[in-house]
């Protein structure tokens, strides 16, 4: 075979390997981005990087695989169930407090069920590989009780949260007072999709 022919075939051969490396850069990225939807954007806005955002998605996967995580049982879903509820008829005397007592149910759930509780940072990040779309409920819950704009990223606390179709929500934080009540029901009503799948999922089996 000449030398000719040998050169072209390594040729070939180096842009099929270019074109696979290619070809699964973008399956990853596609993957991460159906499975973690609104939270992949908010890392990849927060970082500036769709990349960096894809490395720190795959770390947190890699640490989940490390958890022992177990379903609530029955009289763990009824207790909290109860809570929650207590929690709702206190919203009319004292609306932010209500919330944020709803927040902390939030994160006591999470514990129950193996996610770390000594880093809330944490627990939700490694919570995202198991529920990213319920976590995204709950940040908007959380972005709502701590009057930043749902969504916002860090250096731009004004800009708007956006819907899985790229749409704003058109939620205000509001500043007055009249709108408070507004702001912690609509709160509430995000950190309830959030607990309502938490706790649906705790009749799936255990993982790991």
């Amino acid at each position: 075979m000449s030398g000719t022919a040998i050169g072209a075939i390594i040729a070939v051969a180096v842009i099929v390997i270019a074109a696979i490396v290619v070809l699964s850069g973008r399956g990853k990225h596609g993957r991460l981005r159906r499975k973690y939807g609104p939270e992949y954007e908010r890392l990849a806005a927060e970082r500036g990087d769709p990349r960096a955002a894809e490395q720190e998605l795959a770390e947190r996967e890699k640490e989940h695989r490390t958890l022992h995580l177990h379903p609530l049982d029955a009289p763990e879903r009824q207790r909290y169930s109860q809570a929650w509820s207590d929690v709702q008829a206190r919203f009319l005397d004292d609306p932010r407090a209500a919330a944020r007592q709803a927040d902390q149910i939030i994160a006591n759930v999470l514990g129950e069920i193996g996610y770390p509780a000594q880093d809330r940072d944490r627990q939700l990040a490694l919570a995202s590989v198991d529920h990213p779309h319920g976590l995204s409920e709950y940040r908007i819950g959380h972005d709502l009780i701590e009057g930043r704009a749902p969504g916002s990223v860090p250096g731009n606390a004004d800009s708007p949260r956006t819907a899985d179709d790229g749409t704003s929500t058109g939620i205000s934080t509001g500043s007055g007072t009249g709108d408070t009540t507004e702001t912690m029901r609509q709160a509430m009503l995000h950190f309830q999709a959030f607990f309502d799948e938490l706790l649906s999922d705790s009749h799936q089996p255990a993982h790991h």
